[in-house]
């Protein structure tokens, strides 16, 4: 195709055309401009609406932790309110198992007639290494001094049982003794059943 126009109108065409191109351009760079701000915008949206659910657990977990703290420093108080019990009940003398022991050592027709047990923290030297000890006192009935020798070896034989002592005057007797006598518990070495 030939073009016959003056060189002054095809200057004006490619201006025009120049312009156009121009136009063109920059609608489509505002387009991609607004855009790219929607896309922006709605990011940010995502990411404020996130951020709001994250506020909302935490301080949800914090009223949680609210909850559960006055519950965990109560059970940090039963806790120690058991200790003390489960270490006092430790350190108490279980008079019925200690009863029971003495009776299965007694030999036929030897019995007692009193008991008295005292806790003493200062042990003797020869158990300085215990933090404290039972001293028991018994006094009863023996039928011969056979049966007691025999009561005063069961007792001899029992783990813990410890300094057993008889007047010497006792010995001297040979029928119907009335005793007394005395020894020491440790209650490491004691034991329970």
């Amino acid at each position: 195709m030939l073009n016959l126009l003056p060189p002054k109108y095809k200057e004006a065409l490619r201006k025009e055309e120049n312009l156009r191109l121009v136009l063109i351009l920059e609608m489509s760079f505002g387009v991609f401009l607004i855009a790219l701000a929607l896309i922006l915008f709605t990011i940010k949206i995502h990411i404020g609406g996130a951020v709001e659910r994250q506020q909302i657990f935490v301080e949800l977990k914090n009223k949680e932790l609210s909850q559960v703290k006055p519950i965990e420093e109560k059970l940090n108080l039963v806790n120690k309110k058991v200790e003390g019990l489960e270490s006092f009940y430790q350190n108490q003398f279980d008079l019925t198992d200690f009863l029971g022991r003495i009776s299965e050592l007694l030999p036929e027709g030897v019995h007692l007639n009193s008991f008295s047990f005292q806790k003493d923290y200062n042990p003797p030297t020869a158990l300085k290494g215990e933090k404290y000890i039972w001293k028991i006192n018994l006094s009863g009935f023996a039928p011969t001094v056979e049966k007691l020798l025999e009561f005063k070896n069961n007792l001899e034989k029992q783990n813990g049982f410890k300094e057993i002592y008889f007047p010497a005057a006792i010995w001297l007797q040979s029928r119907d003794i009335n005793f007394d006598m005395s020894f020491i518990v440790v209650p490491e070495k004691y034991g329970r059943k």
